[in-house]
């Protein structure tokens, strides 16, 4: 079981409160709602970006004392994640960064085979230059990431 890198809390990004008080940010605050987005983001970012693999523990305190919040404030992005199925919640063993079955991973993939040529017509046919150079660079990294195996 992988523990929290400290690596998904990037303390310059703006969204990111260091230094304030817990009470600043509770949950009934505009500043409580932002700091859950901004776990929400830094989270669920880690999991797309494979730095929180599957089967890791997700730790209350340790992400409370990470972002410099209230575990409530984690609780709520923990449930979040979990609702949307990036998270699995176990009782009494705590939140762990959901492993999908290979059924599932098999439907993920179908659905973007499916959604993804679509996508890409409609790119094709706005020809804007701009956007077909932001899909070449997606291109070279997938190129990159099989290449590499990962």
């Amino acid at each position: 079981m992988s523990t929290i890198p400290a690596m998904i809390v990037n303390k310059k990004d703006p969204k990111f409160r260091a230094g304030k008080p817990r009470a600043a940010a509770s949950d009934k605050t505009p500043v409580g709602a932002a700091l859950r987005e901004a776990i929400y983001d830094r989270i669920l970012r880690s999991v797309l970006e494979h730095r929180l693999p599957p089967g890791t523990k997700l730790v209350e305190d340790r992400l409370a004392e990470l972002f410099e919040t209230s575990r409530a404030q984690v609780r709520d992005v923990l449930a979040r994640l979990a609702n949307e199925g990036l998270v699995q919640t176990i009782p009494n063993r705590g939140a762990f960064i959901a492993a999908p079955t290979v059924e599932q991973t098999r439907e993920v993939f179908e659905a973007r085979r499916l959604i993804e040529p679509a996508l890409v017509r409609r790119l094709v046919a706005r020809r804007d230059p701009k956007a077909v150079a932001s899909l070449r660079a997606i291109v070279a990294e997938e190129a990159h990431a099989r290449a590499k195996q990962d």
